[in-house]
């Protein structure tokens, strides 16, 4: 392949990139900006809001779209489905099996101390935390023990 045509195919592939970024997939933007002008009211594919769709009308559109076609295009609610009830199910048993835990992962840590994970091994290196390693190497885990950091922060716990 020559050079000029290499250049061009990055700079296609570029303009693609930033027409993405922008949110202009396939001139739907366009067609939305024109119809909240009163331009055209042909809908986008798929069908408008009159089809006799049981979807809620968009808020940000004026109800011409159906929710899910202009204001989310990827998102599937899975808000009171089956799914979306195991799922939420699937988390809290896990939340409960993290506090039921003796130990706990400096990942875990990351999140509670909203820290990277260099901090929080220093941090543990520093107040003398009991390092539990389990494994070998470099794919070893590491956790700490829960009632040691639960009484470093109360330590480090000031009242003004």
């Amino acid at each position: 392949m020559s050079r000029k045509k290499r250049k061009k195919a990055q700079r296609d592939r570029d303009a693609k990139r930033k027409r993405r970024r922008q949110g202009n997939v396939n001139g739907r933007k366009d067609l939305l900006a024109e119809m909240m002008a009163g331009g055209a009211s042909v809908p986008p594919e798929g069908g408008g809001g009159t089809g006799g769709e049981s979807r809620p009308p968009c808020s940000i559109t004026g109800g011409l779209f159906p929710k899910s076609d202009a204001c989310m295009p990827y998102v599937r609610s899975r808000e009171g489905s089956e799914e979306g009830r195991k799922t939420e199910n699937r988390a809290r048993k896990k939340q409960a099996e993290k506090e039921d835990s003796e130990y706990i992962a400096p990942r875990e840590l990351v999140e509670r101390w909203r820290c990277a994970r260099s901090s929080v091994d220093r941090i543990a290196r520093r107040a003398g935390m009991t390092r539990v390693c389990l494994g070998e190497g470099r794919n070893g885990l590491v956790r700490y023990i829960r009632e040691e950091v639960l009484a470093y922060e109360k330590s480090k716990q000031v009242r003004m």
